[in-house]
C-alpha cells in the first residue's frame, strides 16, 4: 500500500515506466498499471474558447497572480501523432513535458479522467504517458482492466 503523497510528485510512475522499459516482464507492466490506475497526470491543452473580459484580465495580469475567469474557458487536449497512430499525450509530472509543455495549459486531472479524455477522442488508440522522455503507452483496451484492478491507496 502507498499514500497518495508518495505518487504526488510522479516520480514513482516514472521510476515504474522507467524499469519496464529496462525489463519488460508481466509483473512490471501490472505495476506500471496499477500505479497509474492511481496517479493523478498533467494533460496540455490550448485554449479554444475565452471571453473577451477573461483575455483583457489575463493580459493585464502579472506573473505569479491568480485570476479568475468570468466565463467558462473551453480547453482542448492536444494529440500527438506517430506515422499513422494517434495518441493521447499524459504526462507524471509537469517537468516531463520539457520544452514541449511551453505551448500549453496545462491541467491535472486523476487518470480515470484521462482516459475518459482519451476515449473522446476516436482517433486515439490510447495514452502515451512520458512521450517525450520515456514513453509508455496504454492502447484503450486496457482502461476497462485498469479501472478495474484495485487501489492500492493507503486511506
Amino acid at each position: 500500500m502507498v499514500k497518495y503523497k508518495d505518487l504526488e510528485s510522479g516520480k514513482v510512475l516514472q521510476y515504474l515506466i522507467d524499469r519496464f522499459n529496462k525489463d519488460r516482464t508481466p509483473e512490471i507492466f501490472y505495476s506500471v498499471l496499477r500505479c497509474f490506475r492511481d496517479s493523478y497526470v498533467w494533460i496540455p491543452c490550448t485554449v479554444s474558447s475565452i471571453s473577451d473580459d477573461d483575455i483583457k484580465k489575463f493580459s493585464k495580469a502579472n506573473a505569479r497572480d491568480t485570476i479568475v475567469s468570468s466565463d467558462n474557458i473551453k480547453l482542448k487536449p492536444d494529440i500527438l501523432q506517430s506515422g499513422d497512430k494517434f495518441f493521447f499525450p499524459v504526462f507524471s509530472s509537469v517537468d516531463q513535458m520539457g520544452d514541449y509543455g511551453r505551448n500549453f495549459s496545462k491541467i491535472e486531472k486523476h487518470s480515470f479522467e484521462a482516459m475518459g479524455m482519451a476515449l473522446a477522442h476516436k482517433e486515439t488508440i490510447g495514452i502515451v504517458v512520458d512521450a517525450f522522455t520515456c514513453p509508455f503507452i496504454i492502447d484503450k483496451e486496457l482502461f476497462k482492466i485498469i479501472e478495474n484492478i484495485p487501489s492500492n491507496i493507503e486511506e
